[in-house]
């Protein structure tokens, strides 16, 4: 099982049902990104700055993909105010393909071209 497995955590060890526990999960891939095992690569936000977002709901998802620096592949964590996080391997040219929400908190270290959405506004 490689580093990037052992980052998420669930309420229930051992359940795959159970529900992701955020704050735990977050504290692993902060540390996870320290050490050098993962890198960020396209997000909402920086990953220091995903509970205080997160719980002040000014966000209606956070979306982080990182890179695993041991097995290569690449983690989609998401975080929604009215849904359950998710936590799962996705294509490695997902954080280039999705559309992305303008935002003065988006971290891009992939560079190259963004593809971003303009959500419509009320009146």
């Amino acid at each position: 099982m490689c580093v990037c497995d052992r980052v998420l955590v669930r309420f229930s060890p051992g359940d795959d049902k159970s529900m992701i526990d955020s704050s735990r999960t977050t504290a692993n891939l902060l540390q996870r990104v320290a050490l050098g095992d993962m890198v960020l690569l396209r997000a909402d936000c920086p990953l220091e700055r995903t509970t205080a977002i997160f719980e002040s709901e000014t966000r209606y998802t956070l979306r982080h993909y990182l890179g695993c620096r041991v097995c290569d592949r690449t983690i989609l964590y998401g975080l929604c105010v009215r849904g359950l996080p998710i936590y799962r391997h996705v294509d490695a040219d997902e954080p280039v393909t999705v559309r992305w929400e303008r935002s003065e908190t988006f971290v891009d270290h992939l560079g190259g071209i963004v593809d971003w959405f303009e959500p419509r506004r009320a009146g």
